[in-house]
């Protein structure tokens, strides 16, 4: 049999000893991992979000797994849902910290169904986001809403515990 044939063990755990638990076990059972590895935050993250992930959208073209190095810009492309909505960028770097990259004016405009937003090329005045330190593997979170999620839309950094 195939490895379309096999048993697939699948999702995600919060630590490489988790990561080289779930390994040993599909290897001990002949099963396929596909396991991601997601340290506190993202796995949070992961567990609170991952069943909203939905066709509606937002789409995020930015959002896929890539390695990018010191220095690259970071350009996200997203097309909002199919209704009015405000978008929210949570971006959670490596060593846990939270970074919201919504601008101010971008958190307060409704955008019209099925819109194009750039960010972080600096078009139209927009900020330019570029890669730097702490590195590891990071997340990038949008959501959209009826409604703007916060009052207060200062780039506000959260701290790890």
């Amino acid at each position: 049999s195939g490895p379309a044939d096999k048993l697939r063990l699948t999702g995600f755990v919060g630590s490489p000893e988790e990561l080289e638990i779930a390994s040993a076990f599909a290897h001990e059972k002949n099963y396929v991992l596909e396991v991601d590895h997601y340290p506190w935050p993202q796995c949070e993250a992961a567990l609170t979000l991952g069943h909203a992930q939905a066709a509606s959208g937002p789409w995020l073209d930015g959002g896929r797994k890539r390695s990018l190095t010191e220095g690259d810009m970071l350009r996200i492309d997203i097309e909002t849902p199919a209704a009015d909505s405000f978008i929210h960028l949570a971006y959670i770097q490596a060593d846990g910290s939270v970074l919201n990259l919504t601008p101010p004016d971008m958190a307060l405009a409704q955008h019209r169904p099925g819109s194009r937003v750039t960010l972080g090329d600096g078009s139209q005045g927009g900020p330019v986001f570029r890669v730097g330190g702490p590195f590891g593997r990071e997340m990038l979170i949008a959501v959209s809403s009826r409604s703007p999620l916060f009052a207060d839309t200062g780039t506000n950094i959260v701290s790890p515990p």
